[in-house]
């Protein structure tokens, strides 16, 4: 019900629609870049010529999302026509998530365990909620994109844009475009943009290793 959704700040129900379009997706690979570098000595110029590899994009994927595999923590935004609509924070630590949603003036707090899922108010009392918990590491949906391509790379930083059909982020409709930014090998952004209706929603997420790695457990004992 909430898992992966949540993580990744899906805005379907913000628009209230069902039907997703998104611009047209490139799905080539970036070209390798090669840099030249001459050097010269007290003698003859001697031209010496470096060979910088780009990264390869699974790679680094892979890599980053086996940072979390077991625990981080997240917080993000989706606007629709550049106001926000939902906002959320979080953690995922040992395979349960801790997070609050908010929405308007509204704001619920959830804890999802292997053995349920619960939700209350603010100053309220917790409530186990119907279904089967999300079983899993929601960033496990990012794993296996239909495409994935090098955008660019800046230092430690390197910027992927990965194709993933709607329903692999809880949404309806066309396949999803979403940019995918990691630093020093781990990953810290993950957005997207898509167009209901005439409406312009975007979602942008943060990720992190957890400050705060104490278990989550079952908040009615």
């Amino acid at each position: 019900m909430i898992g992966a959704a949540a993580a990744l700040l899906l805005v379907m129900g913000a628009c209230s629609s069902t039907s997703v379009e998104t611009p047209a997706t490139t799905t080539t690979a970036s070209p390798m870049v090669t840099t030249a570098a001459t050097t010269e000595t007290t003698g003859p110029a001697a031209p010496t010529t470096t060979s910088t590899i780009p990264p390869e994009p699974s790679v680094v994927l892979a890599a980053a999302l086996d940072q979390y595999a077991s625990r981080y923590q997240f917080s993000g935004t989706a606007t629709v026509n550049g106001a926000v609509a939902t906002a959320v924070t979080g953690r995922w630590v040992d395979a349960a998530s801790q997070m609050v949603i908010r929405s308007g003036d509204g704001e619920v707090e959830y804890v999802i365990t292997t053995e349920g899922q619960w939700a209350r108010l603010p100053d309220g009392i917790w409530e186990e909620l119907d279904g089967t918990p999300p079983a899993g590491n929601p960033l496990a949906a990012l794993a296996t994109p239909d495409s994935l391509e090098l955008v660019e790379t800046a230092g430690t930083n390197v910027t992927l844009r990965a194709v993933y059909p709607a329903a692999t982020l809880g949404l309806e409709g066309d396949p999803v475009e979403v940019q995918l930014v990691f630093d020093d090998g781990s990953l810290i952004e993950a957005s997207y943009r898509i167009e209901v209706e005439g409406n312009i929603a975007e979602s942008v997420t943060t990720f992190a290793t957890p400050a705060d790695t104490s278990p989550i457990v079952n908040p009615t004992g």
